[in-house]
């Protein structure tokens, strides 16, 4: 009877042990299904937080660049603008000049002058006749171009006009004699800007208004008229 009792205890023990290792490999499938679960579950969340990150990334990228192309955009219209301006300015301040020197005096800067007179001394000895106005403003003009054509080395012969000559146009003319001597002259005055008119060599006498020996002796001669010679 004891070895009956014996074999039901072993028995029962076994069952035991069984079940034990049933609970054990279910507890350790569990844990192993819990933890591919979780592994997935991290992968998952990793990769769509990195998703996130990216659109957000070229979200950001996308905006600063169409900033930066309106900031260029900006840029460009802003030197478009300050180079019209200056143009403008420049227009202004041109017509400001040219509106002063119509209705300001007429003079020869130093500058101008100083070329003028190198120009005459690479012809020394320049032989030019002057006829002007009795007008403030013209023997003030007159004045500057004597000096230059003197410091120049010119032989300068200068008188006023008693009266307007007949068909006078030009604020200023200019003849050179038929040889040519003193055509560089000419040239160099319409280098410096000065307006003149160039017209044919001529014999002035006093019997029309010009007391200038007309013996034809001059390589240049100049008349200075009024601004406006039709309202002399």
């Amino acid at each position: 009877m004891s070895n009956t009792v014996l074999q039901k205890n072993q028995r029962s023990s076994r069952m035991n042990v069984d079940k034990l290792l049933v609970i054990s490999n279910v507890s350790l499938l569990s844990v192993t299904l819990l933890g591919v679960v979780l592994s997935g579950l991290i992968f998952y969340l990793t990769n769509l937080s990195d998703k996130q990150k990216d659109r957000e990334l070229a979200a950001y990228k996308a905006k600063a660049q169409q900033e930066i192309s309106q900031a260029n955009k900006a840029a460009e219209e802003a030197k478009l603008k300050a180079a019209e301006a200056t143009l403008q300015l420049e227009r202004e301040r041109a017509a400001r000049e040219k509106l002063e020197g119509r209705l300001g005096p007429r003079r020869l800067s130093s500058d101008t002058k100083r070329e003028l007179s190198l120009k005459v001394a690479e012809q020394f000895g320049l032989r030019v006749h002057v006829l002007y106005q009795p007008d403030q403003e013209v023997v003030g003009y007159t004045n500057d171009i004597i000096e230059a054509m003197r410091s120049g080395g010119a032989i300068v012969r200068a008188a006023p006009c008693r009266v307007l000559s007949i068909g006078a146009q030009y604020p200023l003319e200019v003849s050179v004699r038929t040889d040519g001597r003193g055509a560089a002259v000419c040239d160099t005055l319409a280098a410096l800007g000065i307006d003149f008119h160039r017209k044919a060599h001529e014999n002035r006498t006093p019997e029309n208004g010009m007391p200038l020996v007309g013996d034809h002796s001059a390589d240049l001669m100049i008349t200075v008229n009024g601004k406006d010679p039709h309202l002399a």
